[in-house]
């Protein structure tokens, strides 16, 4: 990456669905998972596949919901990745920006 490039962020859904299947004991689809949230479910395959340009707050507040109703101890950090030079970590320090 150069010095002038933005990283890309994008939503760690992946990880968080795996994570909650353990949890949970059981597999979890994508139409239950939009239904949780809230959301309709293009919104949430879109965003799951990286095909989403940018995604509202109000979403992403649902997303968050979502996993910390069924159980997940998740924060802003454990759903936003940075991708950066081929390695993702995660965003810390999100509030720090301002």
């Amino acid at each position: 990456m150069q010095d002038n490039e933005l990283p890309g962020v994008r939503l760690n859904l992946f990880n968080l669905k795996q994570d909650l299947q353990k949890v949970l004991g059981r597999e979890i689809d994508p139409t239950e998972m939009a239904k949780g949230m809230g959301i309709n479910y293009w919104t949430l395959y879109n965003a799951f596949n990286g095909k989403s340009a940018g995604i509202q707050f109000d979403t992403i507040g649902k997303m968050l919901g979502y996993f910390r109703r069924e159980g997940l101890d998740v924060s802003m950090e454990d759903l936003l990745v940075e991708e950066s030079r081929g390695k993702i970590e995660p965003v810390y320090g999100v509030g720090a920006l301002a």
